[in-house]
């Protein structure tokens, strides 16, 4: 194979295999699956995420009132109560990362191996985890009413500037639909 596909050989034969593997059938196809697979990890993260995010919007005011009581009281201090909050989030993302993610992998059809899967999780489960903490904060200083105002702004914000890109050059449409 070396020997064939060395460069010296390509100059030899007037042909240059990269090129002709980025004009192929197979190089498209490819670039296309990667792009499936890039947007449906985006769309699940950006689901789930803001899934997580709206769900502890509505106890995060009684958790405020909450904390002055027992700061006031002397019971603990802001750290552990913001510890605790980060932490008591991780399980239940975690267990529904676990079962979405078991369902888009194998729809998505990825090619299954356990290394390749909790890679797959641990990509779902980080920018996921992420959208509770900012959550957190920006509802202990405001009311229900002001971070959800702030939330629907912030969200489409966070989609914008998430940087899914697609390369200009792959996706050229031709005049039958085809994109080649």
């Amino acid at each position: 194979m070396l020997e064939v596909a060395s460069a010296a050989q390509e100059a030899a034969l007037g042909v240059n295999f990269a090129d002709i593997y980025k004009n192929s059938e197979m190089y498209r196809q490819r670039q296309r699956d990667l792009l499936q697979a890039m947007g449906s990890m985006y769309a699940a993260v950006l689901f789930i995420g803001i899934q997580n995010s709206l769900s502890v919007q509505p106890v995060v005011g009684t958790e405020r009132m909450v904390f002055y009581r027992e700061r006031a009281a002397g019971m603990y201090s802001a750290f552990p109560f913001a510890f605790g909050q980060a932490v008591i989030e991780i399980p239940y993302t975690l267990i529904q990362t676990i079962i979405y993610g078991v369902l888009v992998y194998s729809m998505v059809g990825f090619h299954w191996t356990v290394s390749k899967f909790f890679w797959y999780l641990f990509f779902m489960f980080s920018p996921s985890y992420t959208y509770l903490p900012w959550h957190d904060d920006r509802g202990h200083y405001s009311n229900n009413t002001i971070s959800a105002v702030v939330s629907s702004a912030f969200f489409p914000l966070w989609n914008v500037i998430s940087d899914l890109s697609f390369p200009k050059q792959e996706f050229q449409y031709g005049g039958d639909g085809s994109i080649g």
